[in-house]
């Protein structure tokens, strides 16, 4: 099974910003210095004295010009912003959002908020703001930038402004190959007055595995933890083919049938989802000598599926592993359902269970399996270490049953 390649789009780009993007604002004397480059940074002015404002109500929406905000986005494998991206499952974008003030009047208390797309789920301290008194970035509470209270980021003169950078992680599980539309909405809002921009972004649901990766064999493991990434497994053949389905048998009598990477669903039979994992790192690294580099930590494994479909309906079961010090520290892969008629899918209650040859074989493993963060593993406890080389391998399996949607 090959990766799904999709296409990357980029527009203007609008380049990285590091300390060293700032090192033209680092004597600046006053907050009324204006900084004129591309990233004009003036914003979060000290208040002017409540007098020197103008004190009657005005509409932003009547003021011609009054604000700009602007949105990019990219993937974060890219350097180039864009107005849209490509991406698949399981990879990370992040935003850029400008906010500035293109009226001709000091603008008191601009706040900023935004509603993070369907699907996605928040990278813990991605969220920072950049501005002439933070060059370097500052950290932002998401609990208020990500509802309706929003961020106070200051005020702000004529021409001063604002950016504000976030990563999120496309986290769909279970969902039809294909595009899907991400919309990204955020608002603002000068005085009483509130103001919408909401963007759209093609993302992809793809049937296959990610993110494209080194690999290795047999004779030559890594010198690193890494998962699922070595193509001649003797049992399994390309490991980066983690995730299969099979029908499984009422009649213990009759022979077993074949984990696939597709099949047809139908109401009224069960069906056994396997998600293999391999830490292929060498076994010399899990010793003292080698300071245990080839260890994996915090290993989890996440899945999901569709809890409907429709008859004719392709869907996908979806696999991930994720550690803290792997490279990559996420792969996935999924394998193709096909409806036979409108159906629902139901997870087994207590089916889901790790399988190796160590103490925690047989374990039945939490439900946070199908959560975003997933759920540990290990060898003989489920503390997610998972050491490098065949012999700790293993896999976990569970069930779901199908039921006629007409049963509903």
């Amino acid at each position: 099974m090959q990766n799904n390649e999709v296409e990357s789009f980029s527009g203007n780009v609008i380049g990285d910003i590091s300390t060293s993007d700032y090192s033209n604002i680092q004597n600046i004397e006053s907050n009324n210095t204006y900084i004129e480059n591309q990233y004009n940074l003036n914003g979060n002015i000290v208040a002017l004295p409540y007098e020197d404002f103008i004190t009657e109500s005005y509409d932003i929406n009547k003021l011609e010009d009054a604000s700009f905000m602007e949105i990019k986005v990219r993937n974060k494998t890219d350097t180039a912003w864009g107005d849209k991206v490509a991406v698949n499952v399981g990879d990370q974008i992040e935003f850029q959002i400008e906010y500035k003030n293109t009226s001709d009047y000091d603008q008191m208390d601009v706040f900023i908020f935004d509603t993070l797309p369907e699907n996605t789920e928040y990278v813990k301290g991605s969220l920072k703001l950049y501005d002439i008194n933070h060059p370097s970035g500052e950290n932002i509470n998401p609990d208020d930038f990500f509802s309706d209270k929003g961020i106070n980021v200051g005020n702000f003169k004529p021409d001063a402004n604002v950016f504000i950078f976030f990563t999120i992680e496309i986290t769909d599980l279970g969902l039809t190959d294909g595009i899907r539309t991400l919309k990204n909405e955020t608002r603002y809002q000068v005085g009483t007055e509130e103001k919408t921009i909401s963007k759209d972004h093609a993302y992809t649901i793809a049937h296959g595995w990610g993110p494209e990766r080194p690999t290795y064999v047999n004779e030559h493991p890594a010198d690193h933890p890494v998962f699922n990434s070595i193509t001649d497994n003797i049992v399994l053949g390309d490991e980066r083919n983690f995730v299969r389905i099979v029908e499984l048998q009422e009649d213990e009598n009759k022979e077993k049938n074949t984990y696939v990477d597709s099949l047809e669903i139908e109401p009224g039979k069960r069906y056994g989802v396997f998600i293999y994992y391999h830490n292929n790192a060498a076994s010399k690294y899990n010793n003292a000598e080698n300071d245990y580099t080839g260890v994996a930590w915090n290993v989890r494994i996440s899945s999901g599926f569709p809890e409907s479909m429709v008859k004719g309906e392709k869907g996908t079961v979806f696999g991930r592993i994720t550690s803290t010090n792997t490279d990559p520290e996420s792969v996935w892969d999924s394998a193709q359902i096909i409806a036979k008629e409108d159906v629902t899918l139901h997870f087994v209650l207590c089916s889901a269970k790790i399988h190796n040859n160590w103490g925690a074989s047989d374990s039945v493993l939490s439900t946070y399996l199908f959560s975003n963060e997933g759920t540990f593993i290990g060898l003989d406890k489920l503390n997610g270490m998972i050491f490098g080389c065949y012999e700790y391998s293993g896999f976990i399996t569970y069930t779901i049953e199908v039921e006629s949607a007409s049963n509903i």
